[in-house]
């Protein structure tokens, strides 16, 4: 009781807190309005400048964010540094529908509006590199790539397909990594998490970027060692373990952009290792060490034919080795069952962007790729060999027209795919500004393909395909603050889903599945201090996936269907000390779990959880561009699980426990 009143205090004192940043803000000095231009920091712009920031996602042409066929969040890259984010899950927990959620074997990845998104519906993209792995589809996160690096992310909370192809098929997660203009010259990060006893995480990150006349580089690196968590974990059989010491996540990553005039190399490798002990669905008496590494580079040159009009070749290569582990048998641990294999993908295209008059621009593409996965285990593909193949071909049209009455947008994806044949993917939309209001009327298609080990377990699996419509409004109510309200309906035919089907892995066509839903966006800001708050809400729609089901229609296992958050940061005490509170609650979830009082597993309503983090930063601290950062993630110690988005044998996966962070942060420039 008394530690209920304790929690109860100090949530009392941080939401005081919080209503103590509106009032300074809202009370602050006005800013006065100046064309501003990106990448300039977002929270020291002017709110009614936000709408005018020019972003590439969800067009690849550069277009102003009020016109943008798309609901757009943009973190910046000061919002990432105050609030003492870990890694893109703390980024993204703060922004609306996105969810975390468990698989099997220490994996944690994305939900998106009440959908386990994981397998290959949300794309996400660091500097132009997919890091999808196709043999899946899947994202692996936790401590993996360095938020340090980051400039900005934009996030097109809808399906992206038409532009971006199948894995955009719910949501794109854009990452733009600092440049040679960012960095101009050197930085180095250093941070250090701990959890209790345990090592949370320590990472460096060191940077350099510069520009001479016609050349440029940025070079980035990355090396982290962490834990999933500290809590303990109890399988199917209420047999368990702590996973200090066995929930190992280590990351090594190199990012380096070299250009001269128009002409730009990208090269991205990673490799992450991460050790686990929960297995499938019981616990597994010693650690096993899974990878998942990936190389990828392009060249593209950007041809300016004229002031109006541009063509950009593009060839880019990846390959990727995910899942490579030796998992002990479950009979006889001595021996091994081996996962070696790798894919990579081969991809030329061409983009046209020309501004045909002063209202109307035209964006084209085609594009070939090619795919293998290659086996080097024993167990061969289908077809009986080491490995297999197959292409598509792509073309794109989008046409945005600008008027007085409104701008409509209109696009269309070709896809002709060597195994599952030819398919169209429209998508159409309306903006429209009025003064100090926007509004947004989307509708968009999505296709995405089966991958490799879908198709390998079930030769007559066919793809999916999604329906997606949304409205958003968004108001500037003065010049320190705006309001965005927008709801969706999305619609999942024929989902490919995976099972256990007379004790083998498979993937199936299931008939159906969606949700609908409301998000809610309140943003407060004046010379770099800022206030946003975020309620984001999803219900199941019309869902036939069974292994998806629950006692409640209206959800689905393993999601929350309300979220609610705020981030804030503030000047405070002295000049150059900020400090930045931040707040996730979400709701109550349904899934499967060990009830150690009860001894029983089962699917149990999992409680609503409160995650509180603190953090302070004391920039130029001893000299200029010398900053600390210092402060507590998971303040109450809420014991957050990730649970398990589809009704099998695999409980929870413990979340990050209270992690004490210290950051150190130094720019040279050169």
């Amino acid at each position: 009781m008394n530690n209920f009143k304790k929690k109860n205090n100090i949530i009392l004192i941080i939401f005081s807190i919080f209503f103590t940043f509106y009032s300074i803000l809202s009370n602050a000095d006005r800013i006065e309005n100046k064309n501003q231009e990106f990448p300039m920091e977002l929270s020291d712009l002017p709110i009614e400048e936000l709408m005018n920031v020019s972003l590439e996602v969800g067009t690849k042409n550069s277009t102003l964010f009020k016109d943008i066929p798309g609901i757009i969040t943009i973190i910046g890259e000061k919002e990432i540094k105050n609030s003492g984010a870990r890694d893109l899950i703390d980024v993204l927990m703060q922004v609306p529908g996105f969810t975390f959620a468990s698989d099997v074997e220490g994996v944690v990845s994305l939900g998106f509006r009440g959908i386990w998104a994981y397998e290959g519906k949300v794309l996400l993209l660091w500097n132009g590199h997919e890091l999808n792995e196709a043999l899946y589809g899947t994202v692996q996160l936790g401590r993996r790539y360095p938020v340090d690096h980051i400039n900005r992310i934009e996030v097109m909370r809808g399906p992206g397909s038409v532009i971006y192809g199948g894995f955009a098929e719910l949501a794109v997660i854009n990452i733009v990594t600092k440049n040679a203009d960012d960095l101009n010259g050197l930085e180095t990060t250093v941070n250090y998490g701990q959890m209790g006893n345990t090592l949370g995480g320590r990472n460096l990150s060191l940077s350099y970027g510069k520009r001479w006349d016609d050349w440029s580089i940025s070079l980035q690196t990355f090396y982290s060692q962490g834990q999933r968590s500290n809590q303990t974990y109890f399988d199917s059989n209420g047999d368990s373990y702590n996973f200090s010491g066995n929930s190992r996540l280590n990351s090594g990553l190199i990012n380096l952009d070299l250009s001269y005039k128009d002409l730009d190399f990208k090269l991205f490798s990673n490799i992450y290792h991460t050790l686990e002990r929960d297995g499938v669905s019981k616990n597994i008496s010693v650690p096993v060490q899974n990878d998942f590494n990936q190389t990828s580079a392009s060249l593209s040159y950007r041809l300016k034919i004229s002031k109006d009009l541009q063509f950009k070749p593009y060839l880019y290569y990846s390959s990727q080795a995910p899942w490579r582990a030796t998992y002990p048998d479950e009979v006889n641990e001595q021996s091994g069952i081996p996962y070696d294999r790798t894919v990579s993908r081969t991809n030329f295209g061409a983009e046209f962007n020309w501004n045909l008059t002063s209202f109307l621009s035209w964006t084209a593409g085609a594009e070939l790729n090619q795919y293998l996965a290659t086996t080097k285990i024993p167990e061969r593909f289908y077809n009986n060999l080491s490995n297999i193949s197959y292409s598509d071909t792509i073309l794109l049209n989008q046409i945005m027209i600008q008027s007085s009455i409104a701008n409509f947008t209109v696009g269309l994806r070709y896809i002709n795919n060597s195994i599952y044949g030819s398919n169209l993917v429209p998508r159409a939309g309306l903006t429209k500004s009025i003064e100090s209001w926007n509004f947004k009327l989307l509708y968009s298609n999505a296709y995405r393909a089966p991958t490799f080990e879908n198709f390998n377990t079930n030769l007559n699996i066919q793809p999916e395909k999604t329906s997606n419509i949304e409205f958003e409004v968004i108001k500037n109510i003065n010049k320190i603050s705006n309001i965005s309200f927008n709801i969706f309906k999305l619609n999942i035919k024929d989902p490919i889903i995976y099972t256990n089907l007379n004790d083998q892995d498979v993937y199936l066509n299931y008939k159906k599945t969606g949700s609908i839903g409301f998000e809610l966006q309140h943003r407060v800001q004046s010379k770099g201090q800022y206030l946003l708050t975020s309620y984001s809400f999803s219900s199941a729609l019309k869902n036939e996936v069974d292994i998806y089901s629950t006692s409640d229609p209206t959800q689905l296992v393993g999601v929350s269907k309300h979220k609610f958050t705020i981030l804030a940061n503030q000047k405070i005490l002295w000049e150059n000390l900020f400090f930045s509170p931040s707040i996730a609650w979400l709701s109550s979830k349904k899934g499967n779990s060990w009830d150690n009082q009860n001894k029983v597993f089962s699917m149990v309503d999992q409680p609503a959880v409160l995650l509180v983090n603190l953090y302070f930063t004391q920039k130029d601290i001893v000299f200029k561009d010398l900053d600390l950062g210092f402060g507590v993630m998971n303040l109450l110690d809420s014991q957050y699980g990730y649970t398990q988005a589809y009704n099998a044998i695999h409980s929870p996966i413990p979340g990050y426990g209270r992690e004490y962070l210290t950051r150190i942060n130094y720019s040279l420039s050169l």
